[in-house]
């Protein structure tokens, strides 16, 4: 009646509905498949972020010319003695590369021949350290973008810090024997029809060896890592670690703070041993020294003589850069100063310098495949016009809202990815250095830093006086790569060791001022 509003009716009344709907269908999920949906959405849950910033830290810490921290929880699970590690080489700079470990799910002994007899090794454990450190990242930081998606915190923006527990307690090395693997190897053979060898040796994108992983560093007992929050000085609330539903993987457990359960085995870090191996007859020879070149000599249809590429030796440190960064220091001025300054914008940010590098270094290896430009842009917490000249200027094509890369590659943009790639080695002390020096300092920097790579111990700097001065931003920072200033005589005595940082910075150096 209340839905009627007729007035004249009353509740001795009856009234009659017509009610023509037809046929009624029935719309519903498949109960299985949404099932089966959800557990999926379970099972993908992206690897957690917080667990290899740590390994990053121990390394870092430990070992950062020696270990190898693990990438993520699956990887590290995967790790194990004698487990084969794929070596990718990205790019080689004067004296060191940028290189990728990735382990693969092959023992060595899957990929020798006669695999069914038993490559028995020797191994020792014992306690390597203690490791509890409390370290304080900024988001802005190399991994700020990918710590941020793993806290899922709504508050947190690229300007703040967190501060991550990381309390592993006892980390425990495990060993191969040296001297017996070596005798354990001296017999053996790769099987050269292997799949899996044959998919590496044939690999034309880029320098890819084979290793095996020598040392192992595990969390002797379960152990956590957490978000700690401060909201006063004085005052700290950490999160307690909740434990994940029963059809999570039960190795990890997590919740929306960011907080893991590392179980006790779990590996960190790892050693390697890089190998060199005769294509023709599968002859291993471990390279024990800590710049062992390994790699394949040959191919399955040619063998070469046991020589080592020398192409960089032959030229002087100096002419390959020149050589790299040629395109881009040819550029037209305007063109190279606006590309010079976008730069220098995204040095501000270490997580969009690595992006940055990621995606040159994808085109590069000819893995990158056209994707939505504002996707693309959607992670980024700079300009879009700064992105815009830097892609433009290395031969992307914008184009119907897709970010079409450019096929070969451009040489700016093959200057670029070096560019980025030794910027990614940065702390932002040194970026905030080689942005503030000034265009003068910069050209005297880059004539001293190529004569110092050059052999040149004494440099004679005529400008010296005026342009490094005392308390410029250019004295500074070469004094911070090692150089000794005699203003006295107008001289420069060059540092004793050329280290990485030297070398990262002679690379930008000679980008932005030559």
């Amino acid at each position: 009646m209340k839905a009627l509003m007729d007035a004249s009716l009353s509740a001795s009344d009856s009234v009659t509905i017509s009610s023509k709907l037809g046929a009624i269908d029935e719309k519903s999920l498949d109960s299985e498949a949404l099932l089966e949906a959800l557990k999926s959405s379970v099972e993908n849950v992206p690897p957690h972020t917080m667990f290899p910033v740590v390994c990053h830290k121990f390394v870092h810490a430990m070992g950062p010319d020696t270990m190898v921290p693990a990438q993520s929880m699956d990887a590290a699970h995967d790790l194990d003695l004698l487990k084969v590690v794929l070596r990718k080489t990205k790019r080689s700079y004067l004296f060191w590369e940028k290189v990728k470990h990735t382990v693969l799910d092959f023992h060595l002994q899957s990929l020798l021949q006669n695999s069914h007899v038993v490559l028995d090794v020797p191994s020792t454990t014992k306690e390597f350290c203690q490791f509890n450190p409390e370290t304080k990242y900024s988001l802005d930081g190399k991994l700020g973008v990918q710590l941020m998606k793993a806290l899922m915190d709504a508050s947190l923006s690229a300007s703040d810090s967190v501060t991550i527990s990381s309390k592993l307690g006892a980390i425990d090395e495990k060993s191969l024997d040296s001297e017996a693997l070596l005798e354990a190897l001296k017999s053996r053979r790769l099987d050269m029809t292997n799949m899996v060898v044959r998919q590496v040796i044939e690999s034309t994108k880029q320098s890819v060896s084979l290793c095996i992983v020598k040392d192992l560093y595990v969390v002797q007992k379960d152990a956590e890592i957490k978000r700690v929050q401060t909201l006063e000085e004085d005052m700290d609330i950490k999160e307690k670690v909740k434990v994940a539903p029963a059809d999570v993987d039960e190795k990890v457990h997590f919740d929306k703070t960011g907080d893991i359960v590392v179980p006790g085995g779990t590996p960190i870090a790892f050693k390697v041993w890089e190998l060199k191996v005769k294509a023709s007859d599968g002859s291993i020879t471990p390279m024990t020294l800590p710049k062992g070149q390994g790699g394949f000599l040959g191919n399955l249809r040619i063998d070469y003589t046991d020589t080592v590429d020398t192409e960089k030796k032959d030229n002087p440190g100096h002419k390959f850069v020149a050589d790299i960064l040629n395109p881009l220091v040819a550029m037209p001025e305007s063109e190279r100063g606006a590309l010079i300054s976008s730069i220098k914008t995204v040095m501000a940010s270490q997580a969009e310098i690595k992006r940055m590098e990621h995606l040159l270094s994808e085109v590069e290896a000819g893995d990158f495949k056209e994707t939505s430009y504002s996707e693309w842009m959607t992670n980024s917490s700079l300009d879009e016009n700064v992105f815009r000249t830097i892609l433009t200027s290395t031969g992307f094509d914008i184009k119907d809202g897709t970010l079409q890369y450019p096929s070969p590659p451009s040489g700016v943009l093959t200057a670029c990815a070096y560019v980025f790639g030794a910027l990614d080695e940065f702390i932002k002390r040194e970026l905030e250095q080689l942005i503030s020096c000034e265009k003068e300092a910069g050209i005297a920097l880059v004539e001293i830093c190529s004569q110092a790579i050059g052999g040149e111990s004494i440099i004679a700097l005529p400008e010296s006086s005026t342009v490094l001065a005392k308390g410029t931003a250019g004295r500074d920072l070469a004094e911070s790569l090692g150089f000794k200033i005699n203003e006295a005589n107008n001289t420069v005595t060059a540092p004793s060791q050329l280290t990485k940082t030297f070398e990262n910075s002679y690379w930008i150096l000679y980008a932005f001022f030559k």
